[in-house]
């Protein structure tokens, strides 16, 4: 009722912001409307006062006044959709000049205004929406006549149904109000469970990392006063991990003193104070006894000044368990003060919470913060256990464990869901029951303020009540999405969350204030990641917002009368409820992977939806992943019948089904269907038989379309004409606008997302003056009107970035000003563009650059080949550019480069294809440059610093790039820099990899022995230089701040970054490595771990072995190996993992490198054709005369018996190898084994037999061919690893090719308890599984992952597989036109009901 309440006082308010007086008027004049309007306009202003005074009561108990909230909000829906039609068809007027037609004046007041309005109407119903009323279809109209008579009397009709509706709602409220009995507070406290420092969890379960740390903290001896937040989502332990740190010896020895304090929702102070003071020594509880003549405190006052006197000299440690918020920092401070002035060191105070915005007020920028997240999978799972079975032992009741694992899988690491599951589940510990609990989701439902759900709910109900509409629409994501701010913010504001008709900022900064809250909550957590661009060709950063399972879980449910999500993998046929108006369609599966039967399904679940809920009433329609053409055609039942949808997310191959005017459209995302059934999906001909064949069954003929690049945007595009956000982001169609498509209509567009040939391609784009964001413009394109540049000046609110292109087209300095960049104070950055070729410009068209002055809160420029002879004046501005942080000047001509140093903020500075022989700075005017690089600089011969000292002090990144004449840096000459501690003369090399700690300074008139050696701080991250055969450097050790590296000289590159070091020959020449010492200090390289050498003839061990932390050697694309070790030298490496990779190096050359390496645990050779045998150093010289290769046996050295754990050999090319059996019998410590796309000889198997299990420790068991079709090679390494099969006690993973040479009772028993993932790979033998095959298969009781890779000949599956309980994920690769079976595609399907993960995939053609 909480909830009904704020959104009848929202949708009233904004009923009656909707009826200004210049609505009234209009609405008077046009159809005869302001009496009544006026009218019911009081009415609404009065009901409005009294919801809002109603705020904080509880009238939960009140049914009929819910009844009354719903039918409001029902006509408030239908008032909305009326009015934004009236608004649609005057911006049709407006826009098509009819008789009608509003002058400009008109558009920007009334129907602005009135549109900001009336779409808030959308969404601002209550959750309880029930039904549409029937009259609603009345207001249909047709798409070019607009009967303005039908529309003032269904007006009419609305406002008489709303007056005694607002009246009986203010009766009620007037009760409500004055009886006092029900207040929402008191109600709400009472579902808050009060907190004390005795734990009810005997044990802390996987937290131990975070306590260590926070025990560490608190029992430090800091000066001031300590506050350590605890912050997390509610129910993930804050209160049990803070009891366990309350209650530690370390703590109680540590602290004199140590109060526990529940917080709760409200903060009061006085309250606090008093609950603490009253904690304070437990011997001097009684005050009156000790104060007899004393009167006890009263005020807050008197009751800090005595908590002051009574800690100041005493250690104390206090909990503010469970603090929801606190109004203001000075309410906070006010609170600290007494505790403040403590004169002993070291006391804490522990605040948990669920906010971040709370936890960042209490802390102070050095106190530490403790997060606390699920826990880990296996604590958890201990922890879950404990719940579950209590004093009962899980080891009784195996029966239970795999049903337990599927619960927990819902439970997201949340401890109290584990709790509240657990108290259910150990009621009865019988199978049954524990499938009904999973079945049933009943712990989501219990009512206990100790259970999960209501627990999570306080959350959502403390959330203000514009957050709570932004949280509830979040389910209609998926629960492990990854949320945009975009995206989000679009949603909102088309649903009519965000309105910035009365709101200073733009629609982006107040969603991004709401997601803000949203984290502050604990309802998001951001993310810092990175995701690939295919426009950059890298990584990127990504921000992004997840949600907890939980959390989102709380979202469905809250929402579930107004939101519903369906997932085209797990159509349900549930019930759902004729209020639905906002509707997610999630679609995952795949042509390959998905079934006819399951598509029907999915298409029988639409229809079901249909006949429950009416489509025309939806707001939000959203596709969310990926489809096929086969979904398309289910969508087309509910694309067709869309009526007022405001968010329209679709799939491009969908846009012919949809309807011709969409009137009321908000928000709109068109994306690529991602993949193609007649490009992804390559069967042979019985596949595509079958589907023809159902397409024509279900009466399909039409064959839907693709995701073609000729596709157009849909031709009714320009008349939705109240469309504000348009994404086209993943638009795979045409790159550009249609000539004679009109998308200049969308006036009220202001965000269109899309690529810059389709954002450049909009002509006339000046009329979208509410646009907030324009990648790029070209000037004049294509000589065409529409593209000029004053079109620019008329988007006075474009923010973000912006290209302006074709510059070179603009004639005069008159011309550049219309575009009125100076006003765009909204830019970020801004790039001006001219023509690299073409004509010299004469001066009047070189000037017109003095126009383009940027905004003053411009942060990043960059011109690019302006042809003038000088920079621009405004650059000797003191405002225009007084904000900038990054400059790119690229290929222009000017005689003389800007004065940078009055560019105060200037962090980066990046200078390309400049004829300038050198740059000279002065430090005292770039005294925050970070960042510099220079590329393609074809004349620059110096870089002169007058002040490098200061220069690097600060610099954290240098990238030179084609400088073929530049012979000096600024630290080539004025630095004297330390190879060793030892070194008395400096080292000159060319451009290779220089880091940092730059040690050495001189002065012109110090002798070499007099100069001063001191230690320069650099924070130097990042040096690259490359194609600069002139450059001259000091050789330089690196710091631990390095993160990147890359120096380029003949005939070698060197690559660094922050723990790895690549050498690599350049264009694939073959180079002797040589001695590193001339290049690198190694000396310093303490750090480093890893060492990749790629298209060298040589390993330089005398070198690595100075690298003292190094722990990986990988040696790739090698032709010619030698170890480069002298038979005199003692050479040790500490590497623990060596990789080899298309390496032609023999046996005897290997052998002598691992010599080398007497701490390698892992050996893995890829592709190797030298190495041709394995054996053990010891029995070398038993090798007969007659073996094939001498030299291609490698020996293992008798160290490795106790060391290696790790043995990996794979090759492309049938690589025969001759394995002696003491190999697999002396590394008694080998873990991991894969011998893949190997042949082995016969006289490897002489000594192995069937019956004599060769006993190991292997816990992976890799042994296959690579394509063999030889039956008796692939015989032999079946045996060998059969007999190694027999001699494991723990093999959790096996890959092999022969399914019949494992699927034996015998092998299958042995592997039972142990055997989690199982590949068959390459079988070329089995068609179908024997009875006895079957019969192994069910003794397989731990198999978790179960994969037939390339087993072409394979018909069908194994019906045994649904008696494997624990089998988790079932996958069948088939290679592409050999190997499909129609039978293994319908097993599949059926096997979704039982096995979590079902994958059917094609392997493709190489």
């Amino acid at each position: 009722m909480e909830v009904a309440l704020g959104t009848a006082g929202w949708l009233v308010g904004k009923l009656v912001d909707l009826l200004s007086a210049e609505l009234l008027k209009a609405l008077d004049e046009s159809y005869n409307l302001g009496g009544n309007a006026s009218a019911i306009k009081t009415e609404l202003l009065y009901t409005q006062g009294l919801l809002h005074k109603a705020q904080g009561r509880n009238v939960a108990h009140n049914p009929a006044l819910a009844e009354l909230l719903q039918q409001l909000s029902q006509l408030a829906e239908d008032a909305d959709n009326v009015l934004d039609k009236v608004d649609y068809y005057r911006i049709r007027d407006y826009i098509k000049r009819t008789h009608e037609a509003a002058d400009d004046d008109q558009v920007d007041g009334l129907v602005r205004r009135s549109i900001l309005h009336t779409r808030h109407a959308v969404g601002k119903c209550c959750r309880s929406l029930a039904s549409s009323l029937s009259c609603r279809g009345s207001t249909a109209v047709d798409a070019e006549f607009f009967n303005r008579s039908i529309v003032s009397e269904r007006i009419k009709s609305l406002m008489a149904q709303m007056q005694p509706l607002c009246a009986k709602i203010s009766d009620f409220l007037k009760l409500e109000v004055m009886n006092p009995k029900h207040r929402t507070t008191a109600a709400f406290s009472e579902r808050v469970t009060t907190t004390t420092s005795t734990s009810l969890e005997a044990n802390l379960y996987g937290r131990q990392e975070e306590f260590y740390a926070a025990t560490k903290e608190i029992t430090g001896s800091r000066d001031g006063l300590t506050v350590l937040p605890v912050l997390g989502p509610g129910g993930i332990g804050k209160t049990t991990f803070t009891q366990h740190l309350f209650h530690a010896e370390r703590v109680k020895k540590q602290f004199h003193v140590r109060i526990w304090v529940h917080v709760s929702l409200n903060f009061d102070v006085l309250r606090l104070t008093r609950e603490i003071f009253d904690s304070i020594d437990s011997s001097e509880v009684s005050w009156r006894r000790r104060r007899g003549n004393e009167r006890e405190p009263h005020n807050l006052e008197q009751l800090q000044t005595l908590v002051e006197r009574r800690l100041q000299s005493k250690r104390f440690l206090l909990i503010l368990d469970d603090m929801w918020s606190c109004d203001s920092e000075y309410k906070w401070d006010k609170f600290l003060a007494p505790f403040r002035k403590t004169r002993v060191k070291g006391s804490t105070v522990i605040v948990t919470t669920r906010s971040q915005e709370t936890a960042d007020m209490v802390k102070s920028e050095n106190d530490m913060l403790i997060r606390l997240g699920g826990l880990d999978p296996e604590a958890f799972w201990v922890f879950f256990l404990a719940c579950a079975f209590g004093d009962e032992r899980p080891g009784h009741h195996k029966e239970l464990l795999d049903l337990g694992r599927e619960i927990v899988k819902k439970l997201r690491s949340s401890p109290l869901a584990a709790k509240t599951v657990g108290r259910l589940l150990k009621k009865d510990l019988t199978r049954r029951h524990w499938c009904r609990v999973l079945d049933s989701k009943e712990w989501e439902h219990g009512n206990s303020v100790n259970d999960i759900m209501p627990a999570l709910k306080l959350s959502y109900d403390c959330l203000p009540f514009h957050l709570q509409k932004c949280f509830i629409y979040c389910a209609l994501f998926p629960h492990d999405y990854q949320y945009q701010d975009s995206e989000l913010i679009h949603l909102w504001s088309a649903l009519g969350v965000i309105n910035c008709s009365r709101q200073d900022g733009r629609i982006q900064d107040i969603g991004l204030q709401y997601i803000d809250g949203l984290v502050n909550n604990g309802i998001f957590q951001k993310v810092d990641g990175v995701k690939f661009s295919h426009k950059k060709g890298r990584e990127v950063k990504h921000t992004y917002y997840v949600m907890h399972g939980l959390l989102h879980e709380l979202a469905r449910i809250v929402s579930s009368r107004e939101c519903h999500s369906i997932d085209s993998s797990n159509p349900r046929f549930a019930y759902t409820p004729p209020s639905i108006r906002h509707l997610s369609i999630r679609t995952t599966c795949t042509s390959d992977t998905v079934g006819v039967d399951h598509y029907q399904n999915f298409k029988e679940e639409i229809r079901n939806l249909k006949e429950q809920i009416r489509v025309a009433n939806l707001h939000t329609l959203m596709f969310i992943g990926e489809c096929d053409e086969r979904f398309c055609e289910a969508f087309k039942e509910i694309l067709q019948d869309i009526k007022h949808v405001r968010v329209l997310r679709l799939f491009q191959t969908t846009l012919e089904f949809l309807p011709s005017k969409l009137i009321h459209l908000r928000y709109l995302r068109i994306q690529a269907s991602k993949r193609t059934m007649n490009t992804q999906l390559k069967l042979n001909r019985s596949v595509t038989q079958k589907w023809d064949k159902f397409r024509l069954m279900m009466g399909e003929t039409q064959t839907p379309a693709t995701n073609d690049p000729q596709t157009s945007l849909p031709s009714s595009l320009p008349e939705y004409y109240h469309l504000r956000f348009l994404d086209l982001q993943d638009w795979t169609g045409m790159t550009a606008v249609p000539k004679h498509m009109h998308t200049s209509h969308l006036i009220y567009l202001r965000q269109f997302l899309a690529s810059k040939e389709l954002q450049s391609s909009v002509a006339r784009i000046g009329k979208l003056k509410l646009l907030q964001e324009l990648s790029e413009f070209q000037v004049n394109r294509e000589d065409r009107a529409g593209f000029e540049l004053q079109q620019l000046g008329e988007l006075r609110h474009l923010g973000g970035a912006l290209t302006i292109s074709n510059l070179h087209k603009v004639k005069t300095r008159a011309e550049a000003e219309k575009a009125k960049l100076t006003l765009k104070r909204n830019l970020v950055r801004l790039k001006l563009v001219w023509n690299e070729t073409g004509r010299e410009q004469t001066e009047e068209e070189a000037n017109s650059i003095e126009g383009l002055q940027p905004p003053a809160n411009l942060r990043e420029l960059c011109i690019k080949n302006h042809k003038g002879n000088t920079c621009p004046s405004w650059f000797d501005s003191t405002i225009s550019l007084k904000r900038i942080e990054v400059l790119h000047l690229h290929g222009v001509s000017w005689n003389t480069l800007p004065p940078f140093g009055q560019i105060p903020y200037l962090w980066k500075l990046k200078l390309e294809n400049i004829a300038i022989e050198k740059f000279e700075e002065r430090y005292e005017n770039l005294e925050n440059l970070k960042s510099i690089e220079f590329i393609d600089m074809p004349n620059m011969e110096k870089w002169v610093s007058r002040n490098t000292w200061h220069l690097f002090s600060q610099l954290e990144q240098v990238k030179v790039s084609n400088c073929p004449v530049l012979t000096e840096l600024p630290f080539s000459c004025d630095f004297q820099l330390l190879q060793t501690p030892d070194a008395q003369e400096r080292h000159i090399f060319r451009p290779d990899l220089q880091i940092l700690r730059v040690i050495g300074w001189r002065t012109s008139q110090a002798s070499p022995v007099e100069h001063k050696r001191m230690i320069l701080k650099t924070n130097l991250h990042e040096l690259i230089v490359r194609d600069c055969p002139q450059l001259f450097l000091p050789l330089m050790p690196y710091t631990t701040k390095l993160e990147l590296a890359e120096g380029a000289r003949h005939p070698y590159k060197l690559l660094y970054n922050t723990y790895t070091l690549e050498i690599r020959g350049v264009d694939n020449i073959l180079f002797a490595l040589g001695n590193l010492d001339s290049v690198l200090a190694f000396h310093d390289m303490e750090w480093l771990v890893r060492v990749t050498i790629k298209v060298c003839s040589s390993v330089p061990l005398a070198t690595l072995q100075k690298l003292k932390s190094l722990e990986t050697l990988a040696i790739e694309d090698c032709i010619s190996l030698s170890s480069g070790r002298g038979e005199n030298d003692d050479i040790q490496i500490p590497i623990k993992h060596l990789v080899l990779r298309n390496c032609y190096i023999t046996g005897k050359e290997l052998s002598e490198i691992l010599v080398c390496c007497p701490c390698l645990s892992h050996l893995e050779m890829e592709d190797c054709k030298g190495i041709t045998g394995l054996c053990m150093q010891q029995s070398s010289h038993e090798m007969d005369d007659d073996d094939n290769d001498i030299d291609g046996m490698l020996e293992f050295p008798s160290q490795f018996a106790s060391s290696l754990s790790r043995l990996g050999i794979f090759s492309r090319d049938h690589l025969t190898l001759n394995v002696k059996d003491e190999v697999l019998k002396k590394l008694m410590f080998l873990q991991w084994v894969q011998l893949g796309g190997c042949v082995l000889s016969c006289a490897a198997m002489q000594a192995v037999h069937d019956d004599l299990p060769l006993m190991n420790n292997l816990k992976a068991l890799r042994a296959y061919g690579y394509d063999i079709y030889d039956l008796e090679e692939d015989r032999l390494m079946t045996r060998m690893a059969r007999t190694v099969v027999a001699g494991s006690m723990q093999l959790e993973e096996l890959d092999i090719g022969s399914i019949s040479g494992v699927l034996a009772a015998r092998i299958c028993h042995r592997l039972s308890a142990s055997l989690r993932r199982l590949t068959f790979r390459n079988d070329t033998m089995v068609q179908h599984f024997t009875e006895e095959q079957e019969t192994a298969l069910k003794l397989l009781t731990s198999l978790q992952e179960l994969i037939f890779y390339g087993c072409n000949r394979l018909l069908s599956l194994p019906s045994s597989l649904r008696s494997l309980r624990s089998l988790r994920r079932l996958e069948v690769s088939y290679r592409q036109l050999q190997g499909y079976s129609p039978e293994i595609e319908e097993q599949c399907n059926n096997l979704r009901r039982h096995i979590p993960e079902v994958v059917l995939t094609c392997i493709p053609l190489i």
